[in-house]
């Protein structure tokens, strides 16, 4: 996904990142990426087969990285490796504030659009400096 403002030419289009790409929220989200005209998606999971299946089926150049986003240290080398690689865009967890806080902030003072889902609150993500959290009430 693109962000409205950049010049980039579309065939040096970084890849969003989608947490937890197997499944419910990620997964649509990714779907919806690829449907909005992402140049590629990364997703993530812990169901290497179903992952594996997802990103073959998205219709565009898509990666799957297995890791458990259980894991707040893993999801933080997530979105510091897409804060490195310029991403145009990351979908994260606030599974842990403490620990994610830090490369998600990184990721925003960057010019990353952040949007945070499921685990966190709406008060963690705007302190974060994301565009919009999407989940249910903690």
């Amino acid at each position: 996904m693109r962000r409205p403002d950049s010049d980039r030419a579309s065939s040096q289009r970084s890849t969003p990142r989608a947490g937890r790409g197997t499944q419910g929220i990620g997964e649509g989200t990714a779907r919806a990426a690829a449907e909005a005209g992402a140049a590629s998606i990364c997703i993530t999971g812990r169901d290497v087969a179903r992952g594996r299946d997802v990103a073959d089926s998205l219709g565009v150049p898509a990666c799957f990285i297995p890791a458990d986003l259980a894991d707040a240290d893993a999801t933080a080398r997530i979105v510091e490796q897409a804060t490195a690689a310029k991403a145009d865009g990351i979908i994260v967890t606030i599974a842990d504030f403490d620990v994610l806080s830090g490369p998600i902030r990184a990721a925003v003072d960057g010019g990353i659009p952040v949007i945070t889902i499921n685990s966190g609150t709406i008060a963690q993500s705007q302190s974060l400096g994301a565009l919009l959290h999407v989940g249910q009430p903690e």
